[in-house]
């Protein structure tokens, strides 16, 4: 368990080790078991296409032997591990159930309150990725308030969401707060991830509101922090966020090797930055004066969106072809994403949408 929460590439060969061994024992509850927890560190280190398959024979297993127990956990494993690879129509069902069963268990013990607080956090990112914003900050006060201002670990988790869609919805000075939770409370717990994470989204939401240009070097220096320990969960996270950046100060040779590193995750799964990267290479192919490879990054940023059902990414990639001005169609991608983001609350893209 103390693995979830800073986990290295050296905890999953021991863990696969531990599966060799429960293998050649023959016990189906201890290859259950083992398999379970190959699928939940390497979800902590953003494997979410290996550990999806670690989690369904860990489910398959369970099933044969009876494990009651470790099958009543599984629903959580499985619906995060669905959330962070983007399938949200079954994330969701599984998360909910998951919530059913820790709610009622959630008295009994701390763990149990951990367990509900992040599968709460994990229906409120998935909720805000959707453009389903209002919903998804109750959640995240559900999910906060055993542990609001308690330093622990699963605080900095929730925290680090809580910005992440807070950065979505445009609300950068509260993205800030909420970022500098989590880089406070995970280098006080020495979870280098959190720590790292809520260190780049805090870099983003300073340049996004106020184009600080130390962010750039922030999130670098955030992702270095973090590649020493071979993790890479939603590292397309920061990817994006570079890109975003570099492309928009004209960097096009560092900007496209994020563009790169950011599409790259889709190998496992991680797509939550693909939007980003397809959008700052159309804003580097307008750069240059070509137009047709702007506008078909364009349909690859829709794409990435929709891949998600995710109502921001198509109001933000609007909001972008109105800025490229490629075409003459412009000012109705313009009026697009100003619809959009009234009705979805994003305030501080609506304003970039006056501005045009």
């Amino acid at each position: 368990m103390a693995c979830v929460f800073d986990a290295s590439q050296d905890d999953l060969r021991v863990l696969r080790h531990a599966a060799s061994l429960a293998r050649d024992d023959g016990e189906p509850g201890l290859v259950a078991r083992t398999e379970y927890w190959l699928s939940y560190v390497g979800y902590a280190l953003g494997e979410t296409r290996d550990s999806l398959r670690h989690a369904r024979a860990a489910v398959e297993t369970a099933q044969e032997c009876g494990d009651h127990a470790l099958l009543a956990q599984l629903p959580g494993t499985v619906g995060q591990l669905q959330a962070a690879a983007a399938d949200y129509a079954n994330a969701l069902p599984m998360l909910d159930l998951a919530i059913a069963r820790q709610r009622a268990r959630a008295s009994k013990s701390a763990a149990n309150r951990i367990g509900l607080s992040y599968s709460l956090c994990c229906r409120a990112y998935v909720l805000g990725d959707q453009g389903h914003f209002e919903p998804a900050h109750e959640v995240f006060a559900e999910a906060l308030a055993p542990f609001e201002g308690s330093g622990h670990a699963v605080e900095a988790s929730i925290q680090g969401w809580r910005a992440a869609v807070l950065l979505w919805q445009g609300r950068w000075p509260e993205a800030r707060e909420a970022a500098t939770v989590a880089h406070r409370v995970g280098a006080q717990v020495r979870s280098m991830f959190t720590c790292a994470m809520g260190h780049a989204a805090g870099a983003y939401g300073a340049w996004m509101e106020e184009a600080d240009p130390a962010a750039r070097q922030h999130i670098l220096d955030a992702t270095a922090w973090l590649a020493p320990r071979g993790g890479g969960l939603y590292s397309s996270f920061n990817h994006g966020w570079l890109a975003d950046i570099l492309s928009t100060q004209g960097d096009a040779g560092a900007a496209r090797l994020h563009v790169a590193l950011a599409l790259k995750r889709g190998r496992q799964h991680d797509w939550i930055g693909g939007a980003m990267a397809y959008r700052a290479a159309a804003r580097l192919a307008a750069r240059v004066g070509d137009t047709a490879r702007a506008k078909r990054y364009l349909g690859l940023a829709r794409g990435a969106g929709e891949q998600r059902n995710s109502l921001h990414e198509a109001a933000v990639t609007a909001l972008l072809e109105a800025e490229l001005r490629l075409d003459d169609s412009w000012p109705a991608a313009r009026d697009r994403a100003h619809r959009e983001f009234e009705r979805l609350g994003m305030r501080g893209f609506l304003e970039r949408t006056r501005q045009l």
